[in-house]
């Protein structure tokens, strides 16, 4: 009986060992030099986070509010990323504010140019409220579906997972940001219908 105790007691250290190592290649510290890394952070909170009450979003990127941009992105985590050809795939854990909880989930895409600025983003999903570690669980399987489908449609409507986009909020690729004005095609587009 101990044995039998003592082999299972293994085999679940050896799981445990193999599901970590299988998110090691896209730790974010794997990408660039430290410096890059943390210009890239404030660039994507800049274009995340919660705006200044004088900014909108033609002037966000301006020099006054940088530092506050950079204040900000210290509550801010990129769990997971990778890069495939010229795009970028990202998951990280924002704040939010809410009765359940302060973190949500944001997931989605960027192009970089050649000074490492961000020259496309684009935000896939967000996820509902939760705690860090279910955070990192659902956004290890959406970051997955995201890099191998390059889409999350086969879990747009799966309330657990994603709070939005849904039928009102879209993501306006143009202006950065979710939007309850952005026309029906980007739902459509969203959901692969043709």
């Amino acid at each position: 009986m101990k044995n039998c105790f003592f082999c299972i007691a293994i085999i679940m250290m050896i799981t445990l060992a193999a599901c970590k190592d299988e998110k090691k290649p896209y730790r974010f510290n794997n990408y660039y030099s430290q410096q890059i890394r943390d210009t890239l952070l404030v660039e994507m909170v800049t274009l995340i986070g919660k705006k200044p009450k004088t900014a909108d979003y033609l002037t966000r990127h301006e020099p006054r509010f940088r530092n506050y941009y950079t204040q900000l992105a210290d509550s801010f985590s990129i769990v997971f990323f990778h890069q495939a050809d010229d795009t970028c795939y990202f998951y990280m854990v924002r704040p939010a504010r809410s009765v359940r909880g302060n973190t949500r989930g944001v997931g989605g895409k960027l192009t970089l140019d050649a000074d490492h600025k961000i020259d496309y983003f684009e935000e896939s999903f967000n996820t509902p409220i939760y705690p860090r570690e279910e955070l990192e669980r659902i956004g290890w399987r959406l970051f997955r579906e995201l890099i191998e489908k390059r889409s999350i449609s086969g879990l747009l409507w799966n309330v657990d997972y994603i709070e939005w986009p849904d039928d009102r909020l879209q993501y306006d690729v143009e202006k950065r940001e979710w939007r309850y004005d952005v026309a029906d095609e980007s739902l459509k587009l969203l959901r692969g219908d043709n």
